[in-house]
């Protein structure tokens, strides 16, 4: 009878540590842990963490000039702006930190789209005025 209790226990030990050990270690990565503006004007992304894609559309005129800022401090970061016939304004794979501007070749409305793997930084596109 103590053998048998002894081995409850033993099994309920050993049943506990791997529920533990499990959902210790399981992954649960956020998608998106920042600040988000978008307008008419602007999409600008602020955050800690970036496990998806975010994606804004903006209606532009031809000859529009929209300034790009990239930051990044972790991760990787793949960024397009595509206009309403598909035509790739500016993508960027694993996109470098830096400050340029685009001008715009098409009016009509425009995608921008920011994807992130394991990525902090900062991404802002806005529309010179």
């Amino acid at each position: 009878m103590k053998t048998t209790s002894l081995i409850s226990i033993l099994l309920s030990l050993v049943t506990a540590a791997i529920f533990f050990l499990y959902t210790g270690c399981s992954s649960d990565e956020s998608l998106f842990d920042g600040s988000r503006t978008s307008n008419d004007t602007r999409f600008i992304l602020n955050f800690n963490v970036l496990n998806s894609t975010e994606t804004h559309t903006i209606t532009l005129a031809e000859n529009d000039i929209i300034d790009v800022v990239i930051e990044k401090s972790r991760g990787e970061l793949d960024i397009s702006v595509v206009d309403n016939n598909e035509k790739t304004l500016y993508k960027g794979d694993n996109a470098s930190p830096g400050q340029f501007s685009l001008t715009v070749s098409h009016s009509g409305n425009h995608k921008f789209s920011v994807t992130g793997r394991k990525a902090a930084g900062y991404v802002s596109f806005t529309l010179r005025q």
